[in-house]
C-alpha cells in the first residue's frame, strides 16, 4: 500500500491511498476524520453501505503474474508483440535501456513533445512526480542514444506490484521513428517486467484499459497476456457534504477535474487510465 498526503486549501487533508488493504478501506470509508478527504485507488474490494463514500468509479487493468517461469510468461504474449521484441533485440548496441530518477527530466521533455502533438493530453510537471518520491521508477529506451520512449511506474514493494502511471514516445514523429518507437515501447515493457520479476515482484500492472476491447491502447496492453482485473476507485470524506463540495469545485475549476468528470460520466470509459492520457487521472 502506498499513501501520500497533501493539504487542499490549507484546511482539508487529502490522502491518496494506492492499492489499499481491506483494513484501510474500512477505516477510511467508515471512520474517517471530519477534515479528511481520501481517494482510494485500485482495490478489488467493493465497499457496501459506506457512509463516507462521495464518489465511486469502476475501472479495469491488465496484470501479468510474475511468479511463474519467464518462458510461461512469454508464451502468453501475442505473437506480433513477441516479434516486435525480437526486432528490438536485433538492433543490438543501438538500443539502450536506462532506469533511475536522473532520467526524469528526459522523460518530461519527451512527454511535453508528445503533448504538443496530441491535443487534449494534459501536461505533467516535476512537481507532479515529486509527490510520488520514493515510490516510482523511471525507465527510458534510447536508440542511437536518442530517447525514443519512456515509462514511469508506481512501485509498491510491500505487495510486490508495479503499475504503469505515465508513458511517452515519439510515435508522432516521422514515419520511421514512429515505427521504431512502437517496437521499442514493447521492448521496454518486456524489459521492465523481467526486471521486476528478478527483483521479486509478483505483479506487473499495465495500467487502466477501456471497456471497448477494440480500443487501440486496450489491445496493446492485452497483447502482453495477463489477466483483466476489475477494480474500484473511491473518494471518501469525513463530512460527505464537504467532500462533495470540494469535488464539484475541483471539477469546475481545474482542467483535470473537467477531464475526470467527462470520463466518469462516459459509457465508454471503464478504465481509469490510458497509456498516454494518465495525467488526467493520476492519484495526487
Amino acid at each position: 500500500m502506498v499513501t501520500i498526503e497533501r493539504k487542499l486549501g490549507r484546511l482539508v487533508l487529502y490522502k491518496a491511498v494506492l492499492f489499499p488493504t481491506d483494513a484501510t478501506l474500512t477505516q477510511l470509508s467508515e471512520r474517517s476524520r471530519p477534515t479528511l478527504m481520501s481517494k482510494l485507488f485500485w482495490t478489488t474490494t467493493e465497499l457496501r453501505n459506506a457512509n463516507c463514500v462521495v464518489r465511486h468509479h469502476k475501472s479495469a487493468t491488465v496484470c501479468i503474474d510474475l511468479t511463474g517461469a519467464l518462458e510461461t510468461i512469454s508464451k502468453g504474449v501475442a505473437k506480433n508483440t513477441r516479434y516486435e521484441v525480437r526486432q528490438a533485440e536485433k538492433l543490438g548496441a543501438r538500443v539502450r535501456i536506462g532506469r533511475g530518477p536522473e532520467l526524469t527530466q528526459e522523460f518530461l521533455a519527451l512527454y511535453r513533445d508528445l503533448a504538443r502533438s496530441k491535443p487534449g493530453l494534459l501536461a505533467i510537471t516535476q512537481s507532479t512526480l515529486d509527490r510520488y518520491e520514493g515510490y516510482v521508477d523511471t525507465f527510458m529506451a534510447y536508440l542511437d542514444e536518442r530517447p525514443v520512449c519512456g515509462h514511469i511506474l508506481l512501485r509498491d514493494a510491500q505487495i510486490g506490484r508495479a503499475r504503469l502511471l505515465y508513458s511517452a514516445s515519439r510515435r508522432f514523429d516521422d514515419r520511421e521513428t514512429a515505427r521504431l518507437s512502437g517496437t521499442l515501447n514493447r521492448f521496454l515493457h518486456w524489459h521492465e517486467l523481467r526486471a521486476y520479476r528478478e527483483e521479486g515482484f509478483k505483479t506487473y500492472d499495465l495500467g487502466g484499459i477501456q471497456e471497448d476491447k477494440t480500443n487501440g491502447i486496450t489491445q496493446f496492453k492485452m497483447s502482453f497476456g495477463g489477466q483483466i482485473v476489475q477494480e474500484h476507485i473511491y473518494l471518501c470524506a469525513g463530512i460527505p457534504w464537504v467532500g462533495r463540495t470540494v469535488q464539484v469545485l475541483f471539477e469546475n475549476l481545474s482542467k483535470r477535474g473537467r477531464r475526470w468528470r467527462s470520463l466518469v460520466t462516459s459509457d465508454s470509459s471503464a478504465g481509469i487510465e490510458g497509456a498516454e492520457a494518465q495525467a488526467a487521472h493520476h492519484p495526487i
